[in-house]
């Protein structure tokens, strides 16, 4: 093309042409020197040195095949090829024993405590000490000294019948504060009753049902006689054992929806419990056997349950825009029929 007396070439990449040619001529003087055995100078194979230089700098060192020379070079316990590692064996090994330790662990302390998805599981003892737990430890703190005790921690056994062997989904302690009573998780999960002065086991009772799940709440009854708990299960059902015989004496499905809290009346006279839920509160009579829907209440989900020694339950709800606590008088008119 020609533009005002000067001429343009029209094709692209064509002053790149000429350094083609001259590559590809070096490479097929080298390759014909090879077969003749004929050597030559980077400069006379029009190799440039400098880019000859930069490769050697650039190519790895190739690995010494004599071991023993590299490690008198690097001293007696240098690593001599990093494939085989860097850790020297003992002059003097024991035999290889594949059996287990006799040796076993006993907890010191232990931190955490499970609130993510549990509900009513902290506690005071008679002596003043928390209750609580995290994982399938059952846990008693000293706030004084900072010392704990617990109930479980040993080493895992899948056959063990005197600790949780599956995550604590529930606790509960009696009114006098000298019992725990504890739920697990798991298909086949048991119910632990222990005391809060040692972690002592006193009773344990495994659901045989079809599918519980696990253990979702537990509570004592006032008088210390019953231990009320709610399973997992598509009904959550509700079962009340009895401690006098260690024997289930009432089971009742308390429907689809979820149960949240589990509480007694603290009356003694009285065997009245209440569970609450996934829009629903339910008091139960284990004298009858008979259970009374909360009325009142509307569509509200209660997440938690608790009453005096008057039989007057305390629910804690939920609302589109905020939390309350709500009196229930529901409990009282059972006995008294008002």
């Amino acid at each position: 093309r020609r533009v005002h007396g000067d001429y343009y070439m029209g094709c692209t990449g064509a002053k790149d042409e000429p350094k083609k040619k001259e590559e590809k001529k070096s490479e097929e003087k080298e390759d014909a020197t090879a077969e003749k055995g004929v050597t030559y100078s980077p400069q006379e194979l029009g190799i440039d040195k400098e880019e000859t230089e930069y490769k050697k700098k650039e190519r790895p060192p190739e690995p010494m095949e004599d071991n023993a020379e590299l490690e008198q070079m690097q001293g007696e316990h240098a690593a001599v090829d990093k494939t085989k590692g860097v850790i020297i064996p003992p002059t003097n090994p024991p035999p290889i024993d594949l059996k287990a330790p006799k040796v076993s662990f006993v907890p010191h302390y232990v931190y955490g405590y499970r609130g993510y998805d549990c509900r009513q599981n902290l506690f005071f003892s008679d002596e003043g000490k928390l209750i609580y737990h995290i994982a399938a430890v059952g846990i008693i703190l000293d706030p004084e000294s900072n010392t704990q005790q617990f109930f479980g921690g040993k080493v895992y056994n899948p056959k063990a019948v005197d600790q949780h062997i599956d995550d604590i989904l529930c606790l509960g302690v009696s009114i006098d504060g000298k019992l725990a009573v504890s739920g697990e998780i798991g298909p086949k999960p048991s119910l632990f009753i222990w005391k809060t002065a040692n972690g002592e086991l006193v009773k344990k009772h495994t659901l045989t049902i079809k599918n519980p799940r696990g253990i979702k709440c537990c509570a004592f009854s006032a008088a210390g006689d019953y231990v009320a708990f709610v399973d997992k299960s598509d009904k959550f059902n509700i079962h009340v054992l009895s401690l006098s015989d260690g024997k289930i004496a009432w089971t009742e499905p308390t429907g689809g929806q979820e149960v949240y809290g589990i509480a007694w009346s603290k009356n003694k006279d009285e065997h009245l419990f209440a569970t609450c839920g996934d829009k629903h509160i339910t008091f139960w009579d284990v004298d009858t056997k008979k259970p009374h829907k909360g009325t009142g209440h509307g569509a509200q989900t209660f997440l938690s349950i608790s009453f005096d020694d008057k039989a007057v339950s305390y629910t804690h709800l939920t609302l589109p825009t905020k939390a309350q606590v709500q009196i229930s008088v529901v409990a009282v008119s059972l006995k008294k029929k008002k």
